[in-house]
């Protein structure tokens, strides 16, 4: 009755529920579910919080790591109103934990596999997320991972507080996905890729190494490409000052030396007006 009653009061129970049940079960005294066992566990509430700060513990530090950036790439941030869950594949789950063989663990271990290392009596570790994978006639149909329930980011203040510490990030990401959308359904134009400080932002995203959308690969594809012909028109304009300058000498030693003979032509037909040529004054002599 105290379970049940526990459950009724708690939205979102269905997971926690079932993971104190399959706790309780593996901790029972012969057939006997007892109290004692009940309260250690944390209720219906706790057990399933407790159980899953139990099992980031025993992932060690990197582990630890890798768990929190896998765990925060399947939470869709709310702005006004809730979190919910976001659907990922496994392929981008297994990038959000570091690739490689410790991402194979973290996402065994967050799904419910148990630690070969721990004590066979030890508690059953919770079911954080579900990885989802069906096949017909030998090719991959489904293929996804998602959180366990969305209660799990209410009621696990550990995910709670990571949810807070990376909501830019995550609250980026949102953006990002959504603007590439746009592009993708205007037909990938250029004029409408990111640049300055939109695409600063972009890069605020939280994503996984090698999984950023089209829309900001060639998005930093034209930065880059901006940025290499800026350098190569900054070269050109260093090589060329010396001899644009030279030009420029030349040019004004030219523009001097014609105003010197203005000058003095100037002054020549001054001196014929106000004074007789030198053949007349010598037939006057």
């Amino acid at each position: 009755e105290r379970i049940v009653e526990d459950a009724a009061s708690t939205e979102g129970s269905v997971p926690m529920l079932a993971h104190v049940l399959r706790a309780l079960w593996e901790q029972r005294s012969g057939n006997v579910l007892t109290h004692s066992k009940y309260t250690a566990l944390g209720g219906v509430v706790g057990a399933l919080s407790n159980g899953a700060d139990r099992l980031i513990t025993t992932l060690g530090p990197q582990g630890q790591l890798l768990a929190k950036k896998l765990l925060l790439s399947l939470v869709r941030v709310g702005r006004g109103g809730g979190n919910t869950r976001r659907t990922i594949t496994r392929t981008y789950a297994l990038a959000a934990a570091g690739g490689g063989q410790e991402a194979e663990r973290i996402l065994a271990r967050l799904s419910g596999g148990r630690d070969l290392e721990a004590p066979a009596d030890s508690v059953a570790p919770p079911r954080l997320i579900v990885v989802t994978r069906e096949e017909e006639d030998g090719i991959v149909v489904t293929d996804r991972v998602d959180l366990i329930h969305e209660a799990l980011m209410e009621r696990w203040e550990t995910l709670r507080s990571w949810i807070e510490e990376s909501r830019r990030g995550l609250e980026c990401r949102e953006d990002l996905e959504t603007a590439g959308r746009a592009w993708e359904s205007a037909g990938r134009p250029s004029a409408g890729l990111p640049a300055g400080a939109m695409l600063a932002y972009y890069e605020q995203a939280a994503i996984p190494p090698g999984t950023a959308p089209d829309f900001l690969v060639e998005a930093r594809r034209r930065h880059k490409l901006r940025r290499y012909l800026k350098a190569a028109l900054s070269a050109i304009a260093v090589i060329a000052a010396p001899f644009l300058l030279y030009r420029v000498r030349r040019q004004e030693d030219y523009l001097q030396a014609l105003a010197a003979y203005q000058t003095a032509e100037a002054a020549a037909r001054e001196v014929e007006t106000l004074w007789p040529s030198a053949t007349d004054y010598s037939d006057r002599m």
